[in-house]
């Protein structure tokens, strides 16, 4: 049963990015995050409900181990006897089993969501390279004037110059 869960995990879960449509792909983020992180909280409230069920069926086994000993094969009830007992007990041993299993839901689910974080991450250096151009040609300040201008346009002045020209302007006008 869990290897079928993780590999059902592994089809379902879909993790590549296809860069030349971030915009849905972002769209998509977060329904994603979304639906794995309920299956999560699922699998955590089952793994919390199967730990309740584990108590109560210790409980209920020590009680009946401690009222009546002989009925489990025992001449003395002591603490390690009784917990030995409850351990070898295939009711125990079930509810163990089912814990067990609700625990590795939980965490093939919490690697999922941690996958789609990943995944949330890579999104956003894509899209942070492809605002940058992806491959755009590299600068140089070697490279001659004319390839300069016509990658970037003509050369513009810098805000501090503008300013500064127009405060001048004003003080020579008054």
């Amino acid at each position: 049963m869990p290897e079928n869960f993780r590999d059902q995990v592994r089809e379902e879960l879909v993790l590549t990015i296809d860069e030349n449509n971030l915009l849905n792909e972002w769209k998509g983020q977060a329904a994603l995050m979304l639906e794995y992180s309920i299956q999560l909280a699922d699998a955590m409230q089952e793994e919390d409900e199967a730990k309740a069920r584990l108590g109560m069926v210790t409980a209920k086994l020590d009680r009946s181990i401690r009222a009546e000993p002989e009925q489990f094969g025992l001449a003395k009830a002591t603490e390690t006897v009784v917990a030995n007992a409850i351990n070898g007990h295939k009711l125990y041993v079930g509810a163990l089993e089912e814990l067990n299993e609700a625990r590795y839901r939980a965490r093939v689910l919490r690697g999922a969501v941690d996958a789609i974080a990943h995944r949330k991450a890579s999104l956003q250096g894509m899209t942070d390279l492809w605002l940058r151009q992806w491959y755009a040609d590299p600068k140089s300040s070697e490279q001659p004037a004319e390839l300069r201008e016509a990658a970037n346009g003509p050369p513009t002045q810098p805000p501090a110059r503008r300013i500064q020209r127009r405060t001048r302007q004003r003080s020579t006008k008054e």
